[in-house]
């Protein structure tokens, strides 16, 4: 994203007041919630990208984005080369699609699980669907609160036969306290 597109962000959509802002979703101006901003931000971007002659490059549904995202998976079998199954958070869809593309040609290869949030699935909700749906995303798991999937994503679900899941809040706050208590790790 450029520069130019940062500011027509801050400008047209809302801004930040500061990081502590993210974990409310709630932005100084005109109070559009984080799923909004996400959205116009995109949109924005696409059409002066377009404008300029620059592009705009998605964060989980541009091709080149997830094939990218496979490099994840490879360096993980590189360090445990007989994987059986390999278990990925899901947002919109982009770093689990990556690695199972990179890991399971011929639908051979290591089980990918994509784990998403209850209170946020697009992905399954778009699978399910056959084609992208808009949800309200709603989670602790704030880096997986993507509000839709693209269809290369919900593409890829099905013929690299990745197996989706979903986990609830509960769950989720009990790993996070378990990394932090017993592996000494932040979240």
């Amino acid at each position: 994203m450029t520069a130019r597109g940062n500011r027509l962000c801050d400008r047209d959509v809302g801004r930040l007041e500061s990081g502590q802002e993210i974990g409310s979703d709630r932005f100084r101006g005109n109070g559009r919630r984080l799923g909004d901003w996400a959205r116009g931000c995109v949109q924005t971007n696409g059409r002066d990208s377009r404008r300029i002659g620059q592009g705009a490059i998605h964060p989980f549904g541009d091709p080149a984005v997830v094939a990218s995202q496979g490099t994840a998976g490879f360096e993980l079998t590189r360090e445990a080369a007989d994987l059986d199954a390999m278990v990925v958070p899901v947002g919109g869809g982009g770093l689990v699609c990556g690695i199972a593309a990179s890991l399971r040609r011929d639908n051979k290869g290591p089980r990918i699980i994509g784990v998403e949030s209850r209170g946020a699935t697009a992905l399954a909700t778009g699978v399910e669907a056959g084609k992208p749906v808009t949800i309200e995303p709603s989670s602790v798991a704030d880096g997986l609160l993507a509000p839709f999937t693209t269809q290369l994503c919900i593409d890829l679900v099905a013929s690299h036969e990745i197996e989706l899941i979903d986990v609830g809040e509960p769950e989720i706050k009990d790993a996070m306290r378990g990394i932090y208590t017993r592996g000494k790790l932040g979240v």
